[in-house]
């Protein structure tokens, strides 16, 4: 065990886009709220006789979207570190001393699955929550009045944090089989694994519209790859197109978690289902590999 934390550390050392990336966003973030304009959509003249409902429900809308451009971050830093986590170690032949050590390769594919599925989200989840302290407190200070008093509520915090931790818990296993696929692929490419890792998935799928005309593989990619705030967040914008006042929209936005239909969800077990063997695959794949040709 001690000698899989010292992977599992070792990769964090070694990987410093897992902070530098998020970072990045916050400060983005962070001077965009202080610097830049910002429009809610109400004239300013709403704002003080905004009703305390409506600035409550617009602060925890405010509050919940701070933490979405953090998974965006989150799912890039995990894309290409996944992806050259393993083929790294091949390409500049490191991979002979590893296996020199008593380093088992199922110990060395588990580590970095663990880096990518638990360590990349927390990280992203503690930057999450430090911009929703930053950029919400300069949203607060700026509009002040209903808004700012509503954003420093208990209950919008509340709600903000919730939303920022669920969104951690669906990423990490909605993902799961994208993140094993590019772990195999990282593991046997020759070279490019970018392009082994896209160019078969959309083969598949052009093949499947050519030869059925059915989308059944592109919205299945499509849904694993973009899908993950419609199923973190069932039914959080229904109805919000219901006119041009803005009230009427916003009224109508229901922030719905409903953690036990995600994991009543089968699409997300058979997702589990499908990451164990694709892992399985990438530990054999690298343990059989002949790295010395």
């Amino acid at each position: 065990m001690n000698r899989f934390n010292w992977l599992v550390r070792r990769e964090v050392w070694e990987t410093r886009a897992i902070w530098i990336a998020p970072a990045i966003c916050l400060a983005v973030m962070v001077l965009s709220a202080a610097l830049g304009g910002m429009q809610l959509g109400f004239e300013n003249g709403d704002m003080p006789t905004m009703d305390a409902a409506k600035a409550a429900r617009l602060a925890m809308l405010i509050v919940v979207a701070i933490s979405m451009p953090f998974v965006v971050t989150m799912g890039f830093t995990s894309f290409f570190y996944t992806l050259d986590s393993l083929y790294s170690d091949r390409r500049d032949r490191s991979v002979l001393f590893w296996k020199s050590l008593p380093i088992s390769d199922a110990e060395t594919v588990l580590s970095k699955l663990v880096v990518v599925s638990l360590v990349i989200p927390v990280v992203a989840l503690a930057a999450a929550v430090l911009g929703q302290l930053l950029v919400g407190g300069i949203i607060a200070a700026k509009f002040g009045g209903p808004i700012g008093a509503a954003i420093w509520s208990g209950r919008t915090w509340f709600v903000g944090l919730g939303a920022a931790l669920w969104l951690t818990i669906v990423s990490i296993l909605w993902f799961l089989p994208v993140t094993s696929w590019l772990l195999l692929v990282s593991a046997w490419a020759p070279r490019s694994p970018f392009l082994w890792a896209v160019a078969p998935p959309l083969a598949v799928a052009l093949a499947e519209r050519v030869a059925l005309g059915t989308t059944v593989v592109w919205h299945v990619m499509a849904s694993r790859t973009f899908g993950i705030f419609e199923v973190a967040f069932k039914g959080a914008f229904d109805d919000t197109s219901a006119g041009p006042d803005t009230t009427i929209r916003l009224s109508k936005i229901q922030f719905e978690l409903m953690p036990g239909q995600f994991l009543g969800n089968p699409q997300v077990w058979l997702g589990v289902v499908i990451a164990a063997v694709l892992v399985f695959a990438a530990i054999w794949v690298r343990r059989y590999r002949d790295e010395s040709i």
